[in-house]
C-alpha cells in the first residue's frame, strides 16, 4: 500500500484534534479559494514531486456538510530514471466536506472527492484519468478573509490510452499520491442559520400606563401620574422620601463579531463617558454595564461572551479612575436583542454593552 497513506490520515487527525477542545460552533461559509498545491508523488510516476496551484469555490448545505469544486494545475519533473519524462497535470475535482464547526472561526473537516485529471507527458501524449481522494483539513476564518490547510490521499487510475509500459510504471497503473494544499479563503456570504429559534416575545400590555404590566397589576385602573408600587397599586408617600434617581447618561459601546476587546471607536466613546462621570463627581449614584451578543452560537457561549464584553468596559472605566463600587455588571447573552438577528447589520447592533449611569 502507498507509503504516504498513513501520513495523510495522521496529519488529518492532528488537524481535527488540535481544535477539538473549543466549545462554540461557527459554521462553514460560502467561499472562493486560491493557493499553492504540493503533490508527493507515487514512486511509479517516475517523476519528482509536483508543485502547482488550485482555485475553486464551496458552499455549505448544512451545518455539518458542504460541497466544493476545484480546478488545479501541477508540474512534475522527470526523476532521471530510464523512460522518465516531464509531466503536466490539469484537472477538476468536487469534494464533499463533513465539517465540525468550533469557536473563533475554526472549522475542521473530513473530505471525500472524485474528479478528472488530464496528464500531459512531454513527447508521449495525453491521457484523461479518474481520481478519487479522501483526507482532512481545517478552515480558519478571520474578519473578512480566511486560511485553509488540506491534506488528502489521492488515487489516479492511469488509463491505457498511451499504450506501452515505459511511462508511469505501465498503462493501467493505479497511482497513489499525497496532496497538500494551502489556501487563501475569501468568504462571500453568511453561515447557514442553525439551532433553535427563540420564541417570539409576547407583547406587554399596560392598560393604565403605570409601568406595571396587566398580568401583574393588582390595581389596573390607577389614574395617570399616580406613583405605584411593584403590584401596580398607589404608593403611600412618606415625608422624607428620597427623589428617584435621575439618568446621567445612557450610552452604547459596540464590539466586533466574537470579540470582547475594545475597538478604537469604543475606547473613544468610553473616554467621553468617563469624562462625563468624573464631571458629575459625587452626584453619581451607580453605573450599570449590560453585556449583549447576537444569536450566532450557543446560549452558554454567548452568555459568557456578553460577560467578557461587560468586563472589558468595566476594566477600562476603572483604569480611567471610575470607582469600582459604582460599577455593576450584568450579562444577558443573546436574550435581549436591540435589532433583528436576520441581517448582519442587525447582528452588529446586538454586539454591545449598554452603559447607564444615574445620579442622586
Amino acid at each position: 500500500m502507498f507509503k504516504f497513506m498513513s501520513s495523510a490520515i495522521a496529519v488529518g487527525a492532528v488537524c481535527l484534534a488540535g481544535a477539538a477542545h473549543a466549545a462554540e460552533p461557527y459554521a462553514l461559509r460560502p467561499y472562493f479559494e486560491i493557493g499553492p498545491k504540493f503533490i508527493f508523488s507515487d514512486d511509479d510516476r517516475m517523476t519528482d514531486d509536483g508543485t502547482g496551484f488550485h482555485f475553486g469555490a464551496g458552499v455549505p448545505l448544512h451545518r455539518y456538510f458542504g460541497l466544493e469544486l476545484n480546478l488545479h494545475h501541477s508540474w512534475f519533473d522527470a526523476d532521471g530514471s530510464v523512460g522518465s519524462v516531464d509531466w503536466k497535470e490539469r484537472g477538476l475535482e468536487t469534494n464533499a466536506l463533513f465539517t465540525y464547526p468550533l469557536s473563533h472561526g475554526w472549522v475542521p473537516y473530513a473530505s471525500i472527492g472524485i474528479g478528472l485529471a488530464e496528464s500531459d507527458l512531454d513527447g508521449v501524449g495525453d491521457t484523461l484519468d479518474t481520481t478519487y481522494s479522501y483526507g482532512a483539513g481545517i478552515f480558519k476564518y478571520f474578519n473578512t478573509l480566511g486560511a485553509r490547510l488540506d491534506v488528502k490521499y489521492r488515487e489516479l487510475d492511469f488509463n491505457d490510452s498511451l499504450g506501452g509500459s515505459g511511462v508511469a510504471g505501465g498503462a493501467g497503473q493505479r497511482l497513489e499520491d499525497l496532496v497538500v494544499r494551502l489556501g487563501l479563503v475569501i468568504p462571500f456570504g453568511d453561515a447557514l442559520e442553525y439551532g433553535p429559534k427563540a420564541a417570539p416575545v409576547a407583547a406587554v400590555v399596560d392598560s393604565d400606563g403605570d409601568g406595571v404590566p396587566d398580568t401583574a397589576d393588582l390595581c389596573p385602573d390607577t389614574p395617570a401620574g399616580t406613583e405605584v408600587d411593584a403590584k401596580g397599586c398607589p404608593k403611600a408617600q412618606e415625608i422624607g422620601d428620597a427623589e428617584p434617581a435621575a439618568a446621567l447618561l445612557d450610552e452604547t459601546v459596540y464590539f466586533e463579531f466574537d470579540k470582547s476587546d475594545l475597538t478604537a471607536a469604543a475606547r473613544a466613546k468610553l473616554d467621553a463617558i468617563a469624562a462625563a462621570i468624573a464631571e458629575a463627581g459625587d452626584a453619581v449614584l451607580s453605573i450599570k454595564l449590560a453585556g449583549h451578543t447576537d444569536e450566532i452560537g450557543t446560549d452558554a457561549y454567548n452568555q459568557a461572551l456578553s460577560e467578557r464584553r461587560a468586563g472589558s468596559v468595566r476594566d477600562y472605566l476603572s483604569r480611567k479612575g471610575i470607582a469600582a463600587d459604582l460599577l455593576s455588571l450584568t450579562a444577558y447573552g443573546e436574550t435581549r436583542p436591540a435589532a433583528s438577528n436576520d441581517t448582519e447589520a442587525g447582528r452588529a447592533q446586538n454586539r454591545r454593552v449598554n452603559v447607564e449611569a444615574t445620579k442622586r
